[in-house]
């Protein structure tokens, strides 16, 4: 209570609102379809009167409503191909969609097995693979991971001091490569390392940004329905946003020009309006992305691959030869309505959920009431002390 207290306090000092009227916000956002959670309410800066009105307000979508809607949006059986990154590259690979080259796996799966693609399955094996037949700068990531989780880049290796020299300038052994390959239970993939478009280099720097495109598919067919702009930014290696605690920033991206929008970084009281980029000082609103009609299409293209998926969340890098496919998740909600400062739940999306289930309200207002009691409990109740 003590954190809702202090945002509370904070938002009346700095914004006016009264502590009754925010409360009053957060009950109602709550028991609405939508289920916000106080957290997402400071979150998406939804205290912010001047900004959003009630019914603005009402249309961003809580994590908890999202969740049950993914149970009837996506089929389980499809889940495999956003939980393996693996299993996604071999398939659409094997479809001639443009994908990142993937050079080994390592400690993947029980039978150790990946078909042509090396599989180091000890960590001999991988100081072998890193020692005499990488091929660099190459990417390394997590199989099952998602947002990020333990990627990291290596630009090249110095065999006389036995390091790897990371893609943000960091010096580590080899043997501190192969324990944190290790360590990951799920084993990891080394891909080819893509470089971003050259005149999105010049903005942004090497760091591989993706735009994050949001796919809905049903009878019609496939459309896009709104698009941002991940920017890595300081020395990550990834542009993973981590709900804004890892320093990078997003764009939002006009999905009928590819122009990039409002630019930010962070969520809620500690988000920031940024003009330029912090690193190479380039404007970065108003520049219209390279291939974006290609990335439009590769998108509806792929989706067809999906029929299980109705709502898709697709990584796409933007190189200079073209848009390239990272992976795809069942949808990634936050982002998005940070980006655009709109909610999912406009027009568009809710006639598209209704004509996938007609009764998900109802269903999510169920889901949220069996759940409330076990959510009360964990924030509430006294943490148990162990007695030895």
């Amino acid at each position: 209570m003590s954190n809702l207290q202090s945002l509370m306090a904070t938002v009346k000092a700095d914004y006016g609102k009264s502590r009754t009227s925010q409360m009053f916000e957060i009950a109602t956002l709550g028991l609405a379809p939508s289920h916000l959670s106080f957290e997402e309410y400071y979150s998406y800066r939804l205290f912010e009167d001047a900004r959003f009105d009630k019914s603005a307000k009402r249309r961003f979508m809580g994590r908890m409503a999202y969740e049950q809607a993914k149970t009837f949006l996506v089929d389980r059986r499809w889940r495999i191909l956003a939980d393996d990154k693996f299993i996604f590259s071999t398939i659409f690979g094997a479809q001639d969609f443009p994908i990142a080259r993937i050079l080994a796996t390592c400690n993947y799966g029980p039978n150790r097995r990946a078909g042509r693609v090396p599989s180091l399955g000890s960590r001999a094996d991988l100081k072998s693979f890193l020692w005499d037949r990488a091929e660099y700068p190459l990417f390394a990531k997590p199989i099952y991971e998602s947002y990020g989780k333990g990627s990291f880049g290596i630009a090249s290796l110095d065999r006389d001091s036995h390091t790897v020299v990371l893609t943000n300038g960091e010096v580590i052994s080899i043997d501190d490569v192969i324990e944190r390959v290790f360590q990951c239970s799920g084993g990891y993939v080394f891909q080819e390392c893509l470089r971003p478009h050259r005149a999105i280099r010049e903005i942004c720097g090497d760091a591989l940004g993706t735009l994050r495109v949001l796919v809905l598919s049903d009878s019609g067919g496939a459309r896009l329905s709104r698009a941002c702009l991940k920017i890595p930014t300081g020395k990550n290696m990834s542009d993973n946003f981590a709900h804004g605690t890892s320093g990078n920033a997003l764009a939002n991206v006009d999905i009928e020009t590819g122009a990039l929008g409002r630019f930010i970084r962070g969520t809620g009281l500690n988000q920031e309006a940024l003009d330029d980029h912090p690193e190479t000082g380039k404007r970065v609103a108003g520049i219209a992305l390279p291939f974006w009609p290609e990335a439009k299409d590769l998108c509806t293209e792929a989706a067809r691959l999906l029929p299980g998926f109705h709502i898709q969340g697709w990584d796409v890098a933007i190189c200079d030869k073209g848009p390239v496919l990272l992976e795809v998740q069942p949808g990634d909600i936050d982002i998005l309505q940070i980006a655009a400062q709109r909610g999912l739940m406009d027009d568009e999306f809710l006639a598209f959920v209704n004509s996938i289930n007609k009764n998900w309200r109802r269903e999510v207002v169920l889901t949220f009431f069996e759940q409330l009691p076990r959510m009360v409990y964990r924030r509430f109740w006294p943490k148990r002390r162990l007695h030895v």
